[in-house]
């Protein structure tokens, strides 16, 4: 079985934008490998977390644990969480094929994502390729 990935709600919407650019040189190369895996292998199981998850770990705005951008971050999250129609209490893992099907039919294919995240330091590099 895949190892299960961890990641906050909205940052489905920025794996789908990703295109080699963030915050450090760290946490691009900790994105473009958590990206590729996903890429690689879409039934890879994502639990969705709030607060810290395996793409966090290199991101300068996390200080030992602690988002320094936690209240946007949070409000992404469940707006990410309302689009998609997921109650993370009756859900422990998700497939990510499952997962990325929702996000582009219910937020990226139907406009909804400036929305949810605009107000982003990223969301120029947001558009859909």
């Amino acid at each position: 079985m895949n190892k299960t990935i961890n990641l906050r709600p909205h940052h489905l919407l920025c794996i789908s934008f990703f295109k080699g650019k963030g915050y450090s040189n760290e946490f691009v190369s900790n994105m473009t490998s958590i990206v590729s895996a996903l890429k690689e292998n879409k039934d890879t199981p994502i639990s969705l977390v709030s607060g810290e998850d395996d793409l966090c770990t290199h991101c300068p705005n996390n200080q030992n644990g602690i988002c320094t951008a936690e209240d946007k971050s949070s409000r992404y999250d469940q707006l990410t969480l309302t689009a998609l129609g997921i109650d993370t209490n009756s859900h422990s893992q998700i497939l990510y094929s499952t997962l990325r099907t929702l996000a582009d039919e219910r937020i990226i294919n139907c406009g909804k994502r400036e929305s949810i995240c605009g107000d982003c330091q990223w969301t120029d590099l947001c558009h859909k390729q």
